[in-house]
């Protein structure tokens, strides 16, 4: 045989094998759509995802296609490595599922990152989810308990996005997606401690509820838009968005106790949105401070610092047959605004009332009005200070009159800065010998615009009433814990100052503060009646008010979590497992053996985290137990 024939048949058998050998080689990267099948395998089982137990699906590398899951109870975990899209498909899909787990992922370019048709108890957490059309996708009606937390949401259409069903929201950062941070057309879903940044929307809810709670909203085109019927904001941080907070068809929410600053329009309620509280928020440096238009009505404004908004501190606005009615208006802080409360369009039957109206460029506002026949606007017992100019009603339409300026007499009218007069005289029509408290002769706003019974000093009326305790404590508490208890919601119906505080803790200890706000510990277990008295600057004293609270000890503390445990149907075994290390918690501290009691404790936070492991908890049961414990260890060490 010729040599250079055989040499020749050699090299391309050798080529062959190499290229061979090459071909079988796992780079830690794959396309296809990877299966997570029900019986727990991995199809292919080339896929870069391995599995010592069935339970938790590990990736091992970079994956340039779709992975589904259809199998229950289980955990992927991305490992810091990419899910990433061909862009018209599903990052992790999985439907009918329950109790699934993702986790540190990184999912980007698709048409959803991670989409759930039906699926119940899902958690999703410290993923990175970007560039997908729906980063986070639940369809369908997807029930139980859905946990979003510790992830980084950014550059999607919509962030994250709930179709009939609700989820607990918690510490991501959803930033910049071109549409929604987070939206909802339906459900109840927890929303707390998130940032949410330079999205169009920053939270948009279409239907259904929510309780949206100490979360950084800001630079987003709208904060919050929601249509909802029922719900909490509280306690956020709303800042430097086109408008803080747009409600539309909405009733029955709490808005409290946000800073709200430096947006264009901070609160605005339009559209038929009635029934709303809007108190003790901190709203500074936008455009318009609270907004009411279109139909808005018995909603009320209370308690709030409105101070150095640019335009309007409050604004009422309506058209005919859409007219604000029925809005309370008290108690606020309206300060150093352009106009501090504006009245225009058709509105009927509102209350401004009690509050404190200084400093601004116009106090009250009133322009191109109707009022309407069934109600005109009152405006009384509020505090006119140092406007530039107090009140001024130009332009309008008289139908059902001006805006009231007082409330009959006695119950008077307004306190004016600028209007001094003198008080000889008392009555109805100011001819009955003797002083009232108010000026004798009426306050001129215009020739048709008269408060007749203006106060001679801030919060002056001249009636003489009993003022009201109110105390606000918690109902339980635990040995040796410093408690809080407020008197500050006492009030002196007659504009007059709350002097002193008289409390009786009902242990025996009995103090009088001239603060509303004191400290208390008990050293007992038991149910205590706490009352407060609080007196005037009159001299008057509150009838006793009374708070009922109940003092536990350790040992009542964890035979309440006993309780607890029992009430959440856990399979038998994870229920007894626990059950029973905080029952023989309880048999060392009554035998007094504290520091046995606090080892089993601590062995019992291990055994909920092994459980949380083993998915026999959800991540929400495992906090609360652990917080709970770790709460009664620091009570036995006191």
């Amino acid at each position: 045989m010729d040599k250079r024939a055989v040499s020749g048949t050699m090299l391309i058998l050798l080529l062959v094998t190499i290229l061979s050998i090459a071909c079988n080689i796992q780079t830690g990267e794959a396309s296809g759509t990877i299966y997570v099948r029900a019986d727990g395998s991995v199809d292919p089982p080339t896929a870069p995802i391995y599995s010592s137990d069935n339970v938790t699906y590990i990736l091992a590398g970079d994956i340039y296609d779709s992975i589904v899951v259809e199998r229950d109870s289980i955990v992927v975990d991305g490992a810091g490595y990419a899910v990433e899209g061909p862009a018209l498909e599903s990052g992790i899909s999985l439907s009918w599922r329950n109790n699934i787990t993702i986790k540190n992922a990184e999912i980007k370019a698709f048409d959803n990152g991670i989409y759930f048709f039906r699926a119940s108890n899902i958690s999703i957490f410290g993923n990175n989810i970007t560039n997908n059309k729906k980063g986070i996708y639940f369809s369908e009606g997807s029930g139980g308990c859905q946990s979003i937390s510790g992830n980084t949401i950014i550059a999607n259409d919509n962030g994250i996005h709930l179709e009939h069903c609700g989820a607990i929201i918690s510490k991501n950062n959803i930033i910049a997606n071109d549409n929604n941070g987070i939206y909802s057309d339906s459900g109840w879903s927890t929303i707390t401690r998130n940032n949410i940044t330079n999205n169009n929307y920053g939270i948009q809810l279409r239907v259904g509820g929510a309780n949206i709670i100490g979360n950084s909203i800001a630079a987003n085109n709208i904060g919050i838009h929601a249509f909802m019927g029922g719900g909490t904001i509280s306690g956020n941080n709303i800042t430097e968005n086109g408008s803080g907070i747009l409600l539309e068809f909405s009733n029955a929410i709490s808005i409290s106790q946000n800073n709200m600053t430096k947006n264009g329009d901070s609160i605005v309620l339009s559209e038929s949105t009635s029934h709303n509280k809007i108190t003790e928020n901190n709203i500074t440096n936008n455009n318009n401070g609270v907004m009411l238009n279109l139909n808005s009505e018995s909603n009320e404004i209370a308690e709030n610092n409105i101070t150095d908004n640019s335009n309007n501190g409050v604004y009422l606005s309506g058209t005919m047959g859409f007219h604000p009615g029925g809005n309370i208006i008290s108690r606020n802080i309206v300060n150093a605004n352009n106009n501090g409360i504006y009245l225009q369009g058709v509105l009927f039957d509102n209350y401004i009332i009690e509050n404190n109206i200084t400093d601004n460029d116009c106090g009250v506002q009133v322009q191109l009005s109707i009022w309407d026949p069934s109600g005109p606007t009152y405006i009384y017992h509020n505090n006119f200070l140092n406007n530039t100019l107090q009140a001024n009603v130009s332009d309008p339409f008289l139908v059902g009159g001006y805006p009231t300026w007082d409330n009959g007499y006695p119950s008077g009218g307004n306190y004016w800065s600028d209007y001094v007069d003198v008080d000889f005289y008392s009555g109805p029509n100011q001819d009955e010998t003797g002083s009232d408290g108010i000026w004798d002769h009426p306050y001129i706003v215009n020739d048709d615009n008269k408060d007749r019974y203006p106060f001679l000093g801030p919060g002056g009326r001249p009636e003489k009433y009993v003022p009201v305790a109110v105390i606000v404590a918690p109902s339980e508490g635990y040995v040796n814990e410093v408690i809080t208890f407020s008197g500050a919601d006492s009030y002196d119906p007659d504009g007059g100052v709350i002097v002193s505080y008289q409390w009786n803790f009902g242990d025996g200890n009995v103090t009088t503060t001239t603060h509303p706000t004191i400290v208390h510990t008990y050293t007992s277990i038991g149910t205590y009646g706490a009352t407060l008295v609080v007196v005037d600057d009159e001299n008057q004293e509150s009838d006793p008010a009374t708070h009922e609270i109940r003092i536990k000890g350790p040992v009542e503390a964890i035979q309440e979590l006993i309780e607890t445990i029992k009430s959440w149907n856990l399979p038998s075994g994870t229920e007894k497992s626990l059950t029973v290390k905080l029952e023989e918690a309880v048999h060392l501290l009554n035998k007094g053996n504290e520091n046995g009691a606090i080892h089993l404790l601590m062995e019992f936070i291990n055994l909920v985290e092994a459980q949380t492991n083993k998915k026999k908890l959800t991540y929400e049961q495992s906090e609360y137990l652990i917080s709970e414990a770790q709460g009664i260890i620091s009570l036995i060490e006191r």
